[in-house]
């Protein structure tokens, strides 16, 4: 019996095949899970984490324990620079972005009556700022190109195709 945490390889599986995916909060969870799904489709995927650098290179050898190619990146999604720096090492090492996958996100469980503006805003900026910010460096390439996906889960819960 096959794992479930088995990163396919058929040629039914391997759809993204030469397409390069990055995905934000992609250490655990969710991000996790749609790392390696890309990767069973045959995309190369930047495993994005804020602080959880090990749990991604954990991701990248899965991924790469099937032939396929990953890289691990460590940015923080509340600095533009880093996010700069992130989409260009991960163009760098594995190609331009054709899918975008915002996936960093934070949850609080504090009510709307207590919660302070500072925490608002931060959360603002972590789910909503951070997709955008995002999609503003990886879509200009996917419009050059006339290809790409950007899959803000947390923004717009919506696929959008580029062309």
């Amino acid at each position: 019996m096959e794992s479930s945490n088995r990163v396919g390889s058929s040629s039914a599986e391997r759809g993204l095949t030469g397409r390069v995916a990055l995905v934000t909060g992609g250490s655990r969870g969710i991000g996790r899970a749609t790392c390696l799904a890309l990767a069973a489709k045959g995309a190369s995927v930047a495993v994005l984490c804020r602080c959880r650098i090990k749990e991604a290179n954990e991701v990248v050898e899965q991924i790469q324990s099937t032939a396929g190619q990953g890289l691990a990146i460590e940015a923080n999604v509340l600095d533009p620079r880093a996010i700069k720096r992130s989409v260009e090492q991960a163009a760098a090492k594995l190609g331009k972005i054709d899918i975008l996958v915002s996936n960093a996100g934070e949850m609080t469980d504090v009510s709307v009556v207590d919660m302070k503006d500072e925490d608002w805003e931060q959360a603002l900026a972590i789910n909503l700022t951070s997709s955008f910010r995002y999609a503003r460096e990886c879509i200009p390439s996917m419009k050059e190109r006339r290809w790409g996906t950007d899959y803000q889960c947390l923004f717009t819960g919506g696929l959008h195709r580029v062309e």
